[in-house]
């Protein structure tokens, strides 16, 4: 017995000679997303892939494990609600993002604020919970601070991208005997109720044709009645089933405007070999013709990574996880310490240029540009830019 207690000591001498080594500091981000959606793969994956490559690049050297958690909500309020109070109950996540199209309940964002968790939204979905106006106006918490230390958007809002769609619809439609704009949506709400924000945001002299959501029946009868123009909004697969539905039934099946979920894929050619697309917006930067410095690292390192060219909201997410990276480099190792950051942030030069933020953490001049195809690009449409 004495001699396995010597051992014992013998060992533990042995041990704690050595020099101590303190663990390697921990901080995670929340990355919410929902991969319920159609085509998730080319709407949410690219903000990921870019976000991800970004913070793990540019925290590359510095003594600190930094994880990017990726949570599913499935599109289910309830999830969602769960996964913000887990993360607000774990002091190691020191920032939330939201991945594109996905629309954060307010539960959510106030469950977020009040644990002091500062976001980064890449999604034009919903304005921030502070934000003034008829689409938020709630009052931050004192525990959380000013709204302006909780909230940075780095893409337009979703009213932005409705009332640039109305503009072009407007001015393609000059008067009602023209006839109708045809206003299609994929059955999704995201979908929806861009389209409902469209139609709600024209003059009442412009008239509409809008069937029920992912009816293609019906909008074959509406472009047979004549459409002054025709607008689709939704995923590629979407508008390939209804420009394939529009040939069946013997009719143009050109698109004339489509919204930001084809921002996504290469051109789809028609039936006769052309773009079924012939303008496009996207509350987003296109940098994938870009000169700068700032394009080229991000699409080089992108294509690296993915083997793909930058998809949708992609530049986005690279420049978020730029400034989340740079955060770390500044010595942010907490919460309280993100949140001071973010507090400070008024402004960076991203892939696409310079940025600014308001006062509430919007983007301060937020542009919806229009593209047109070209081969197999999307290029900016000087015409109605």
């Amino acid at each position: 017995m004495v001699a396995v207690v010597a051992l014992g000591l013998v060992g533990s001498a042995c041990w704690s000679s050595g020099p101590d080594i303190p663990p390697t500091p921990l901080v995670r981000i929340a990355f919410f997303q929902d991969l319920s959606i159609g085509s998730h793969v080319d709407l949410v994956s690219p903000s990921f892939l870019a976000f991800d490559r970004a913070v793990h690049d540019g925290t590359a050297g510095i003594d600190l494990d930094v994880q990017v958690v990726q949570f599913d909500t499935g599109g289910d309020p309830g999830t969602a609600s769960s996964i913000a109070r887990q993360v607000v109950l774990d002091p190691t996540f020191v920032l939330a993002v939201l991945a594109p199209f996905w629309k954060e309940p307010p539960e959510v964002g106030e469950t977020l604020a009040k644990g002091g968790v500062p976001t980064f939204s890449l999604s034009p979905e919903n304005a921030s919970i502070w934000a003034s106006g008829p689409d938020g106006g709630l009052v931050a918490p004192e525990v959380s601070g000013a709204p302006e230390e909780l909230w940075r958007r780095f893409v337009p809002a979703q009213g932005l991208q409705a009332a640039r769609l109305a503009g072009i619809i407007e001015d393609a439609v000059p008067e009602p005997s023209a006839g109708p704009a045809c206003l299609f949506a994929e059955d999704t709400v995201y979908a929806r109720e861009l389209r409902d924000a469209a139609e709600a945001d024209l003059p009442v002299l412009v008239p509409t044709e809008s069937p029920a959501a992912g009816d293609t029946d019906a909008a074959a009868e509406a472009v047979r009645a004549g459409c002054a123009m025709t607008l689709w909004i939704g995923s590629p697969e979407g508008a390939d089933a209804l420009t394939s539905a529009l040939a069946g039934a013997g009719l143009d099946p050109t698109i004339d405007l489509a919204s930001d979920a084809m921002k996504t894929v290469m051109p789809i050619p028609g039936p006769e070999g052309s773009p079924m697309v012939a303008e496009l917006t996207c509350p987003c930067r296109d940098v994938n013709l870009a000169n700068s410095d700032a394009a080229r690292r991000f699409i080089n390192a992108y294509q690296s990574a993915t083997g793909l060219a930058p998809g949708v909201y992609a530049a986005e997410a690279w420049d978020a996880g730029t400034l989340t990276a740079q955060a770390f480099h500044d010595g942010v190792r907490d919460r309280q310490q993100m949140r001071d950051y973010v507090g400070s942030l008024d402004s960076y030069d991203g892939t696409g240029g310079p940025v600014r933020f308001d006062d509430e953490g919007e983007l301060a001049d937020p542009q919806v540009p229009v593209f047109t195809p070209s081969g197999t690009r999307w290029i900016p449409s000087p015409e109605v830019a």
